[in-house]
This record gives structure tokens, C-alpha cells and sequence, in this order.
């Protein structure tokens, strides 16, 4: 296990949690780009960029959902991207420490880019979901989706 002061490296996996309306369970990419966009209203928009998690930094994938109320706990799941990915497209990861090791936030897309630069947002959210969808990203599908004949649960890592 990787220390949070550790530097971020390319062959790294980067978690996101994924609220289960986020799945496309009939297609593909299999998440909706949606899930790689920052909340612009409410309580906390996004101002500093999307929140992301360094596998390497946690003892098991699911303490990334050590925050989320066990209520709520069947609607979300798990995706990984590397680094690489990540860096491929021009974005960064800036590390911003929680309660949650490893937590890094992507400051490219934060609040005021998805309202100033629409387009060029929706293309990075658009990729991101391309990178979290192919098989050996999906590291939790949220329990309370149904999954169709195509698609199949991948344990967690």
C-alpha cells in the first residue's frame, strides 16, 4: 500500500463512485458519461474538481464507500481508471486529503467548466466513461441494479 505522499504514477488506478442511475445496463459505454461530471448546484458544487480515489492507497476498493450511509450503500458502485488514462487526455490529479485515503480531485473539471466550457467537459466525461467501462474497470456494480444477459458482475477487486 502506497502512502498518500507517495507521487501519483501512471500505472496507478484511480476509483470513482458511481451513483447506480449511472449505469447503462443495456449498452455501451456502460456508464453514462454523467458520472464524470462535476455537480454545479446544491450544497457542495464541485469547485475544486471531480472527486477520485488512488487504489494504491487503500488496504480494499470498498473503503472508498467508508463515508457513503449504509442506506444508501445498495446505489453506488465502483470504476477504475489509470492514470494514464486520466493524463491522456490533458487532465491532472491534484491530491486533497479526507478522511478517506487517497483522495485526489481532477481540477479541469470542476463547477465552472462544466458551465463556461460545455463541450469541451462533456468530451472529457464522454472518454471518462469509455476508460470506466471496459470490463477490468468496473471494480463494484452497485447491488440494487439488475444487470442484463450482456453484462456481468465483476467482483470487487
Amino acid at each position: 500500500m502506497k502512502s498518500e505522499d507517495d507521487p501519483i504514477t501512471d500505472d496507478e488506478w484511480i476509483l470513482r463512485r458511481v451513483r447506480a442511475d449511472m449505469y447503462q445496463t443495456n449498452g455501451f459505454p456502460f456508464l453514462s458519461p454523467r458520472a464524470f461530471e462535476p455537480r454545479t448546484g446544491g450544497r457542495e458544487p464541485d469547485t475544486d474538481g471531480i472527486s477520485v480515489y488512488r487504489a494504491s492507497c487503500l488496504s480494499h476498493v470498498a473503503d472508498v464507500l467508508a463515508e457513503i450511509p449504509p442506506d444508501k450503500l445498495a446505489a453506488i458502485g465502483l470504476v477504475r481508471v489509470l492514470v494514464a488514462h486520466i493524463q491522456s487526455l490533458g487532465l491532472s490529479l491534484t491530491p486533497k486529503k479526507t478522511n478517506v485515503p487517497g483522495h485526489c480531485v481532477i481540477p479541469e473539471l470542476d463547477a465552472k467548466c462544466q458551465k463556461e466550457q460545455r463541450t469541451r467537459a462533456d468530451q472529457f466525461a464522454h472518454q471518462l466513461a469509455v476508460f470506466g467501462s471496459r470490463p477490468e474497470a468496473i471494480a463494484l456494480v452497485p447491488p440494487s441494479i439488475q444487470l442484463g444477459e450482456r453484462q456481468e458482475a465483476h467482483p470487487p477487486c
